[in-house]
C-alpha cells in the first residue's frame, strides 16, 4: 500500500472494542516494572523471549504463555497507573479515540491483597486518569477466565460492580480463556443473564476461536451475548451464521491474533471472507497489540490488502459505533 493510503488509514478516528489490557501494555514497560518491583519470574520463563508472540504457535495453551508474566503485575496502584498511561499513549499515537479495554480484577485483588471492590476502583481510576491525559473515551469490560472461573467470585463481581460503577465506566462482562476447558455452561449462562438483567451491562464471549461452533450457539442462545470474540467457527454452520444475523450479534475479528494463536493457518484463509459474503456484522480489533507488535492501523491495512475496499472498511468503522457498549 502506498504512503498516501497508509497516512489516510492512520488518520482515521478509530475505536477498538476487543483489546486486553495486559496484552496492550508496551513490552518494555512490563519488563521495567517486573525488575523495579523485584518480581520473581517463574521457572522456565524469560523476559526477553516470553512477553511477545511474533509468529504462529500451536494453540491457545502456548499462546497464553506471556500471561504467566503479565499476571505478576501490577504491584500497587502506581504500577497500574504507569501501565495504563503507557497503554493509552500508544493508543493515542494510533489515533484511537474510543476503546473498551478488558481485564480481570480478580488477580489484581489477590496479588495486592485488596478487596475486589478496591481492585475495581483502581481499574476505574486508572482508566479515567489515562483517558483524560490522552483524550480517549475509554470503558472497561471485566473478564472471567474459563479455567479460573468460580461461581462465588462471579456473584461477588456483580455485587462489587453495583457498589463502584456509579459513573458507568464498566460497560460489559467477557468470558475468555481456552474453550477446551470444561465449564458449567448452565451456571455460567445464568450468571450472564443476571449481568444483563441486574446490571444492564453488555455481554461478550470468546467463542468459536478454536473451532467449537457449539460455543458460539451457547453464547448467543443461552447467554444472550451481544458480541462474540473471534467467532471463527461460525462459518462451519449456515444455521449459526443465520442465528448471528437474526440476533444482530457483532463478531470481534482479530486478524493477526488469529494467525499467531494458531486458530487460522494464514490470513488468506481467514473466515472474515465468509462473514463478508454472508453479511455478518463485525468489527476489526487488535486483541493483544503489544504481544504481536501491531496497531489497529496495521489491522485495517491488513484487511484492505486481502479482503476489502474502503467502502467495506467504512462499514466496519460504522459498526464500531453501532455495537459498542458505551460512548455511542
Amino acid at each position: 500500500m502506498n504512503r498516501s493510503n497508509l497516512c489516510s488509514v492512520q488518520n482515521i478516528l478509530k475505536r477498538d472494542l476487543h483489546v486486553h489490557f495486559n496484552g496492550a501494555v508496551p513490552t518494555e514497560i512490563i519488563k521495567q516494572l517486573i525488575i523495579e518491583n523485584d518480581v520473581i519470574i517463574p521457572p522456565g520463563l524469560d523476559l526477553d523471549v516470553d512477553l511477545q508472540i511474533l509468529e504462529p504457535v500451536n494453540g491457545l495453551i502456548e499462546y497464553f504463555r506471556p500471561w504467566r508474566l503479565f499476571k505478576l503485575l501490577p504491584i500497587g496502584f502506581n504500577s497500574l497507573q504507569t501501565m495504563m498511561n503507557e497503554t493509552f499513549k500508544r493508543f493515542s499515537e494510533d489515533n484511537i479515540r474510543y476503546t473498551e479495554i478488558r481485564n480481570s480484577p480478580f488477580y489484581i485483588s489477590k496479588i495486592n491483597n485488596i478487596s475486589l471492590e478496591e481492585a475495581l476502583e483502581w481499574l476505574i481510576e486508572g482508566t479515567n486518569l489515562a483517558s483524560q491525559a490522552y483524550n480517549i473515551d475509554a470503558r472497561l469490560i471485566l473478564s472471567l477466565t474459563r479455567h479460573e472461573y468460580k461461581i462465588h467470585e462471579a456473584n461477588h463481581l456483580i455485587s462489587a460492580i453495583k457498589k463502584v460503577n456509579a459513573k458507568g465506566i464498566i460497560v460489559g462482562i467477557d468470558l475468555s480463556g481456552d474453550e477446551d476447558h470444561s465449564i458449567d455452561h448452565r451456571e455460567l449462562s445464568r450468571f450472564f443473564l443476571n449481568v444483563k438483567s441486574d446490571l444492564g451491562l453488555g455481554v461478550t464471549v470468546h467463542a468459536g476461536e478454536t473451532g467449537n461452533v457449539e460455543n458460539v450457539e451457547w453464547a448467543i442462545s443461552a447467554c444472550q451475548a451481544d458480541r462474540i470474540g473471534h467467532g471463527l467457527a461460525a462459518v462451519k454452520s449456515k444455521r449459526i451464521l443465520e442465528l448471528i444475523k437474526e440476533k444482530d450479534v457483532c463478531l470481534e475479528v482479530c486478524l493477526t491474533s488469529n494467525i499467531f494463536s494458531g486458530s487460522c493457518l494464514e490470513v488468506t484463509s481467514h473466515p472474515v471472507t465468509s462473514f463478508i459474503e454472508n453479511e455478518i456484522p463485525f468489527v476489526l480489533c487488535t486483541d493483544n497489540p503489544c504481544v504481536h507488535n501491531i496497531t489497529l492501523t496495521h489491522e485495517y491495512l491488513l484487511f484492505l490488502k486481502y479482503f476489502g475496499n474502503k467502502e467495506l472498511l467504512d462499514k466496519i468503522i460504522e459498526n464500531s459505533y453501532i455495537y459498542s457498549f458505551g460512548g455511542k
